[in-house]
């Protein structure tokens, strides 16, 4: 054998070496194929599976919606109660803090006209002293069953 055959040889194992790499990458990319396949023909059935699955949520969450809606519904002349009762109870406070005023607005005139009857002096402080002392004697007689005339 010369050494041209013997290179031949080897080009020749060389190339079967490389058809068998070849042709173990193309089963292997084949293999890749076939599974992605079916996953492409498994797809359109998941799609479906999804798609009504949120067919189901949004109709659910209209339902949900509508169910909210018509208990909002209900309850506004809740509200509407509410709020007249809020309205009438600021105006009765509004009411009752004039009335406070007003007795608050007496009773300084009352103040100033016992001020002005007794005085604010000493001979007014006495008059009052003298006045609280003889009303406590004449209450203790009647306490005793004596009265005075």
């Amino acid at each position: 054998m010369s050494l041209t055959g013997l290179g031949m040889l080897f080009i020749g194992i060389a190339f079967v070496i490389l058809a068998i790499g070849v042709g173990r990458m193309l089963l292997r990319a084949a293999k890749t194929l076939q599974s992605s396949e079916e996953m492409l023909h498994r797809l359109p059935k998941q799609m479906d599976g999804v798609i009504q699955e949120t067919n189901s949520l949004m109709r659910k969450g209209n339902d949900a919606f509508a169910d909210v809606h018509a208990k909002t519904a209900e309850l506004t002349p809740l509200f509407a109660v509410l709020g007249d009762f809020g309205h009438g109870t600021k105006n009765m406070a509004s009411w009752i803090r004039f009335q406070a005023d007003m007795l608050e607005k007496k009773a300084d005139a009352l103040d100033y006209q016992t001020e002005r009857k007794i005085g604010s002096n000493a001979y007014g402080s006495l008059a009052l002293g003298y006045y609280l002392w003889k009303k406590r004697k004449e209450l203790q007689r009647v306490q005793k069953g004596v009265r005075s005339s």
